[in-house]
């Protein structure tokens, strides 16, 4: 070894050894760790941050809608808070607090209501940095969104009875009907202002069926969109002669690039669940029509359909449980519709849905057929079709075998615009594959053959056996 050599080395030494303890590489971290609304109609932001190794407290900048540069900077604040000993740990300092909490008062709410939380970590090091979960939590809308529908005036009623048109019409008020009344619009229960409506039929018809659907509208504060959707609706006792819809940010099609959009970010789950229709109740329905019956749009959660029956003809999926859609209830109901193209249900990138003590008749192509619809239309699938319930269901099918009435991970890329959602590292982008696994399949019953396909691991299928 050469003598410059040996005086380079020694010189280097010396170097890592004069060095401080504190001289690491600053790296800025942080999360934002949920959004709370208080009694009194504010809500609190909170969550932590620091520089890496610096023992200063942090500056975060809150925006609403969207990050810095698309969405609205509401205030700053200093992460100089209180926080847990593990905090501490993952920044490398002693004592200094990281925690923050920001409190939107109640008139502010009121402007920012259903807006996402996006929060930037001021580095004093290095490049600002968005902070971990940015994008996942919204700011909750105030109580009083939630308040009850009340019921149609008698002029209401009278218009939808007397109408002949089959246009829309929005219908935000609890409506009972007659056995023999007969309704020609299409019914629509739009925004905030549908929260809690009840339809009782008692009978009778709808003619050109229900949407259960979101707003859309502008933020004037924030320049974003906001989807305020109903909940807690019940339509029970009708007789539906078209397609029922429930829709969240999708509903308005002029605006589904949003949707993309938003799948192309993380926290696409919950930004669509979030503006989704909820606890919506579907009891003691007859759907009809040719098309699909019901269809279960994108984000909907904790929807039932209980004690229906399906007749009809169809060329497209009973019931389609559309992408991130999730803990939605059908249970008790009669498949009567010949589904001549397709599965009866279709659980397409869905979880956790019980689907249980059904009676399918006239299964042409299949009853229940769970997968990813990969790359359609450019939108991106987070979710996969998993932890599913089917059980105790009867299948009465005379088709071929190769039909499987009961079919986990059925697509597996098998689509030719599955690439049309490539570049990016998350979902049906990065994995065309449906994985679709911890499913139950238990204790259904067959006409002639079990016939349950099953082209993904880990299942659960057990206690299946054919009629007696």
């Amino acid at each position: 070894m050469s003598g410059k050599t040996n005086y380079f080395l020694i010189f280097l030494l010396a170097i890592l050894i004069l060095l401080p303890a504190k001289a690491i590489a600053y790296g800025l971290k942080g999360y934002v760790d949920g959004t709370r609304l208080n009694s009194d109609g504010s809500v609190d932001i909170w969550g932590w941050a620091c520089d890496d190794g610096d023992e200063r407290a942090l500056s975060v900048h809150i925006y609403l809608g969207a990050e810095a540069g698309k969405g609205k900077l509401y205030k700053g604040v200093l992460a100089n808070r209180a926080n847990e000993v593990l905090v501490n740990e993952v920044c490398h300092t002693s004592n200094t607090s990281h925690r923050y909490l920001a409190t939107l008062p109640a008139s502010d709410v009121a402007k920012y209501a259903g807006q996402f939380v996006y929060i930037h970590g001021i580095s004093q090091h290095g490049p600002n940095r968005l902070l971990k979960n940015s994008g996942r939590y919204a700011i909750p809308r105030p109580l009083s969104a939630s308040s009850e529908a009340t019921d149609c005036t008698t002029s209401q009623k009278a218009s939808l009875l007397n109408s002949v048109s089959a246009s829309g019409v929005i219908t935000n008020c609890n409506l009972t009907l007659n056995p023999t009344d007969r309704i020609i619009p299409r019914l629509h229960i739009r925004g905030l202002e549908g929260n809690g409506v009840v339809y009782d039929c008692r009978g009778a018809t709808l003619e050109n069926g229900i949407s259960i659907e979101a707003g859309t509208t502008l933020n004037p504060y924030t320049n974003t969109y906001d989807y305020p959707s109903p909940s807690n609706v019940t339509i029970k006792n009708c007789i539906i002669n078209k397609q029922v819809i429930v829709n969240g940010m999708a509903s308005n099609p002029n605006y589904f690039n949003n949707v993309i959009e938003s799948s192309r970010q993380l926290w696409h789950i919950e930004r669509v669940q979030f503006y989704a229709p909820k606890n919506i109740v579907f009891n003691n329905v007859t759907f009809g029509g040719d098309q699909t019956k019901l269809y279960v749009h994108i984000g909907t959660t904790n929807l039932s359909v209980r004690n229906s029956r399906f007749i009809g003809t169809s060329e497209h999926a009973v019931i389609y449980l559309e992408a991130e859609t999730a803990f939605n209830t059908i249970e008790n109901n009669i498949f009567d519709t010949a589904s001549r193209l397709r599965e009866v249900i279709a659980v397409d990138g869905s979880a956790h849905n019980v689907i249980k003590n059904n009676v399918f008749n006239r299964i042409a192509k299949g009853a229940v057929h769970t997968y990813r619809n990969c790359g359609e239309r450019g939108l991106i699938r987070h979710q996969t079709p998993d932890h599913n319930l089917i059980e105790g269901n009867t299948f009465n099918s005379s088709s071929p075998a190769n039909t499987w009435a009961v079919w986990l991970a059925s697509r597996n890329g098998n689509r030719n615009y599955c690439e049309d959602d490539s570049g990016y590292a998350f979902g049906s982008s990065a994995d065309n594959r449906d994985l679709s696994r911890h499913n139950v399949v238990q204790y259904n019953y067959f006409q002639n053959y079990v016939s349950i396909k099953v082209d993904e691991t880990p299942n659960t299928v057990h206690g299946n056996g054919l009629m007696h």
